[in-house]
């Protein structure tokens, strides 16, 4: 395949990912940009309306912010991990040069994971699961991870985050999480 042509996204998608709020939810397209997140996403990750190029990519997100160091509890393997799923949208794409600049990027921020690319490290983890991640203070909590893919561009993704049920300290309250 040749270049992943610009994405865009219907307004049901966007009204969907609206909808989900207070649960964290955005869409993002084949080669992991945002084109869309819910007021809980910008508080959870970070402010993609005033990102632009690389900056407002889910891969870069994972890989090169700070922000993502601290918010995973087990940052390294969520990192391994997302590489790894990425690995499976590249192979697709690999022709479009806009993969690679991506990589080399993150490459240069985070040199180990020019490593665990060349490794295919964290190719079989699940995408839908469990998420340990460490509030701004310091509370940990979990979240499902919810990805699905649309049928009019599988290389769409919505991706959602739900409170997990079996916690008790915070039941279904993300908004009241985030916003503490």
């Amino acid at each position: 395949m040749s270049i992943r042509e610009p994405e865009a996204i219907d307004e049901g998608l966007v009204e969907l990912v609206e909808s989900l709020d207070p649960n964290p939810a955005y869409v993002a397209g084949g080669r992991w940009d945002i084109l869309h997140a819910n007021r809980a996403a910008h508080l959870l990750f970070a402010d993609f309306d005033s990102r632009r190029g690389h900056e407002r990519n889910m891969l870069w997100y994972y890989l090169a912010e700070p922000a993502a160091r601290a918010l995973y509890v087990d940052w390294e393997a969520e990192a391994i991990a997302q590489l790894g799923h990425f690995r499976e949208d590249y192979e697709k794409w690999s022709a479009d040069p806009r993969f690679d600049d991506l990589l080399e990027r993150i490459f240069a921020v985070t040199p180990q994971a020019r490593t665990w690319w060349e490794e295919r490290r964290g190719v079989d983890t699940p995408r839908n699961g469990i998420k340990e991640i460490r509030l701004a203070d310091g509370r940990l909590v979990s979240l499902r991870q919810l990805v699905m893919s649309t049928l009019d561009d599988p290389d769409i993704q919505v991706v959602c985050y739900f409170a997990d049920i079996d916690d008790s300290d915070y039941g279904d309250d993300i908004e009241g999480l985030l916003e503490d």
